[in-house]
C-alpha cells in the first residue's frame, strides 16, 4: 500500500500501530539485484522473530521515494518499475513531511558540523518525528555518525537506531 498524499500523513499514520522501520534510498539501491526487496523481508522476518510481540511496519518517505526515482532517471540501471515492486512487495508506507519534519530537517541541517543533504535531512526527521520508528537503515556516513543528529534524537527522548543492518 503506498500513500503518496499529504492528508495520509497525519497524526493517526505517525503513531501507526506496531514498530516502524524507516528504510532510506541509499540502502534500496545499494542492493539492486532482482532480489532486493527478498533480501529486506528476509531481514524483517528475523527482526520480528527476535520482536515478535511487535507488527513491524515499513516506511519509505516521500522523499527517499524521489530520491530512487532521480537515480533511476540518472542511471539506467536502476529501474523505476523495480522499485515500485519492491515497495508493492514490502507493503510500504510512504509518510510525506509535515510541518514538525521540515522544523526538525531544518535544524539538523543548521546544526551539523559536516554538511547534510536536504533530502537526507528530512528522511532522518520523518522518522525521528514518527514515534513508532525504531530504526532507519542507510548506508549513508554522514547520517550514521552526525552528532547533531544523535542530540536532536536526545531533545526529542527518542531511542532510533540508525545504521547499516538490523541488529
Amino acid at each position: 500500500m503506498i500513500y503518496t498524499q499529504q492528508s495520509f500523513f497525519d497524526e493517526k499514520m505517525r503513531k501507526h500501530p506496531g514498530r516502524a522501520i524507516h528504510i532510506d534510498a541509499c540502502y534500496l539501491l545499494a542492493h539492486q539485484e532482482r532480489d532486493t526487496a527478498d533480501f529486506i523481508q528476509k531481514q524483517l522476518n528475523i527482526a520480528k522473530y527476535r520482536k515478535n510481540k511487535h507488527k513491524e511496519v515499513v516506511k519509505v518517505s516521500i522523499i527517499a521515494l524521489g530520491e530512487c526515482f532521480m537515480r533511476c532517471l540518472k542511471n539506467p540501471e536502476y529501474k523505476i518499475t523495480d522499485i515500485l515492486e519492491w515497495l508493492t512487495k514490502l507493503e510500504v508506507d510512504t509518510p510525506a513531511p509535515d510541518e514538525e519534519v521540515i522544523n526538525v530537517a531544518n535544524e539538523l541541517m543548521l546544526r551539523s558540523e559536516h554538511y547534510l543533504d536536504p533530502c537526507d535531512a528530512l528522511i532522518v526527521a520523518t522518522a525521528l518525528c514518527d514515534e513508532s520508528a525504531y530504526i532507519l537503515l542507510t548506508i549513508n556516513e554522514p547520517i550514521i555518525g552526525n552528532r547533531a543528529i544523535k542530540r536532536k534524537m536526545k531533545e526529542l527522548g527518542r531511542n532510533l537506531k540508525i545504521t547499516y543492518k538490523f541488529k
